[in-house]
């Protein structure tokens, strides 16, 4: 039996987790500022993270609420092969951006973004071209985002989503986005880090358990119950397995269009996560060193070319 909230109690238990994600946020964002927090660790975090660290971050700019409803929606379009295509759609660009970063991170040793790469190697002209589609994808990406938080609330809730956010999703989906933008301007990138590996272990936790669920469900499914001339015990069994046998085997297409599907998804999600604005430029280990001179000692440092391409575009 499935027990829904009312949207008060759906509200109360979202604005709760919210609070309380904002008190730890803050408080932690508190404790890193009044050790050392120059402007460097707030933009860029410089050579403070891990490898975990960096892989849960990568995996939480990519995975938010959306995989509770576009992974199904995969499984149901094109079967185990589309599905198969979208992991491996996710994975791709993370895979390609470890193998060009060290390329990037050697001719602009001391950058933030990709877009910094852009403007040594292309000039202005070009920086702006890739960071207008940058900024149009991110808009696509967060409307998405937030409109699958809004969603999941609604759903919570026992209202049916519509194409337009409204009641206690839309509501939600207000407050976080104030929340994060207030916690995000405190702490700067060490605490949207932080945030991020909340995110990337609660996603996977939460994916195992609804996996687990979603395979129980069909496998094992509970006793059934007549709740009416048309939906019987046994219709409900024979429906079960129905959706069982279509998400195994090719969705509701055949077996061409389920490779369509994952071709098309490994190609456009690939592309369009190279545009991700939060997948940040990796800096060389010592970009700004600081040797220990004596009082007497002057060390002339030359000047660094204007870029590492002769000829370059500015």
């Amino acid at each position: 039996m499935v027990v829904l909230l009312s949207e008060s109690e759906g509200l109360a238990a979202a604005f709760t987790t919210l609070a309380c994600f904002l008190l730890a946020t803050m408080a932690f964002a508190f404790s890193k500022r009044s050790v050392s927090y120059d402007s460097d660790t707030y933009m860029v975090a410089r050579n403070t993270q891990g490898v975990l660290s960096l892989a849960l971050s990568f995996f939480a700019s990519g995975a938010g609420a959306w995989i509770i409803f576009a992974v199904p929606e995969a499984a149901i379009l094109g079967g185990p092969i589309t599905l198969v295509g979208y992991v491996v759609a996710c994975i791709v660009p993370l895979v390609l951006i470890g193998w060009i970063t060290p390329v990037l991170r050697e001719k602009v040793p001391t950058g933030i973004t990709f877009f910094e790469y852009v403007q040594v190697r292309y000039g202005t002209y070009v920086n702006v071209y890739v960071t207008l589609t940058s900024l149009f994808y991110m808009f696509l990406y967060l409307s998405a985002e937030f409109t699958s938080v809004g969603q999941s609330i609604d759903h919570l809730c026992g209202t049916v989503p519509t194409g337009d956010l409204q009641g206690p999703g839309l509501t939600v989906v207000i407050g976080t986005s104030l929340i994060t933008m207030l916690y995000t301007s405190y702490g700067g990138l060490p605490i949207s880090l932080t945030t991020d590996k909340v995110q990337g272990v609660g996603m996977i936790a939460l994916a195992t358990l609804v996996t687990i669920a979603a395979c129980a469900k069909a496998l094992f499914p509970a006793p059934a119950a007549d709740t009416g001339p048309e939906n019987t015990a046994l219709s409900q069994l024979e429906t079960a397995h129905a959706n069982w046998e279509m998400v195994t085997s090719y969705g509701i297409n055949n077996e061409e269009k389920a490779w369509k599907f994952a071709i098309t998804l490994i190609i456009a999600i690939t592309c369009a996560n190279m545009q991700h604005a939060a997948h940040r430029l990796p800096p060389s280990p010592n970009p700004h060193p600081h040797p220990h001179h004596s009082p007497t000692t002057h060390h002339a440092t030359p000047s660094p070319p204007d870029s590492p391409w002769p000829g370059a575009p500015t």
